[in-house]
């Protein structure tokens, strides 16, 4: 979780990525975890800043994780949670998928957004 905090969400926070998107279209930030971390992400400080820019929901992935050898499986089922309720919608939206130890340089989701746009 450290990387999350300490390089991944602040990266994201640069100017011309998630503050640059969320001015220009509806955006909310949705983090995959263990239930028992809940509390502990909501209450960083890096999140706070987060919850200035968009909402930002967790999704547990508890029942997911079952053996450590179906790993890749299981993130693959997990990623599909975090926007499967969206329903028929989810066609409707542009869904940006970052792992915790994605760090992107500013301007990237800016840059993206231009690209997403021009379809």
């Amino acid at each position: 979780m450290d990387e999350l905090f300490n390089f991944a969400i602040p990266a994201l926070l640069s100017r011309g990525n998630l503050p640059a998107v969320a001015s220009e279209v509806k955006s909310e930030l949705v983090l995959l975890s263990e239930q028992r971390l809940f509390g502990k992400i909501l209450s960083h400080p890096v999140i706070a800043k987060v919850q200035e820019l968009c909402p930002v929901r967790l999704v547990g992935l508890d029942d997911l994780i079952t053996t450590s050898e179906k790993y890749g499986m299981a993130l693959t089922y997990v990623l599909h949670r975090a926007f499967a309720d969206l329903g028929t919608a989810m066609t409707d939206h542009w869904l940006m998928f970052l792992n915790a130890d994605f760090v992107i340089a500013d301007g990237s989701l800016r840059n993206l957004l231009g690209h997403l746009r021009a379809g």
